[in-house]
């Protein structure tokens, strides 16, 4: 706020105030420890989506942040996460982002080579309904997990 006054001695009269409104920013929460809310290998938790290697090109949409108790509530903007890539075959990469929306050009995690595991945090935008989609490029695998850190309100 900035006030504005008629003289500046310091008995001057206020004639007003200028208030500056913000529109309101998402806040990242951090959680007390990450939770898992995806993996594509099978026999690891949680047990939800398919549980094979994504082989490209290829899309898995409607990935739950709010899975596994994650914390991740209704109305989250994004999450912070780690993505892990395992298993990897040939060179490739990943990306992340929000379900529904075009898949951006900049991409999450890249390997150059077989039997990588490689991990990167970054931040995911998520739908109305806490779902996010992660897509790899043509003539690669890997399987990938997700670790939820936080999340933007």
């Amino acid at each position: 706020m900035y006030l504005l006054t008629s003289d500046t001695s310091t008995n001057g009269r206020i004639l007003g105030a200028i208030y500056q409104y913000l529109p309101a920013q998402p806040r990242l929460n951090l959680l007390t420890t990450p939770v898992r809310i995806y993996d594509s290998r099978p026999g690891n938790n949680p047990a939800t989506g398919p549980k094979t290697p994504l082989v490209g090109p290829v899309t898995r949409s409607n990935i739950d942040a709010t899975l596994n108790g994650s914390g991740v509530p209704a109305g989250a903007a994004g999450i912070l996460a780690n993505v892990t890539v395992v298993n990897t075959v040939g060179s490739g990469n990943l990306v992340a982002y929000k379900n529904g929306a075009a898949q951006p050009l900049a991409s999450t995690i890249n390997w150059f080579g077989n039997g990588q595991v490689l991990a990167n945090t970054t931040v995911i935008a998520l739908d109305a309904n806490g779902r996010f989609a992660v897509s790899i490029g043509a003539s690669s695998q890997t399987d990938v997990f997700v670790d939820v850190i936080g999340y933007l309100l």
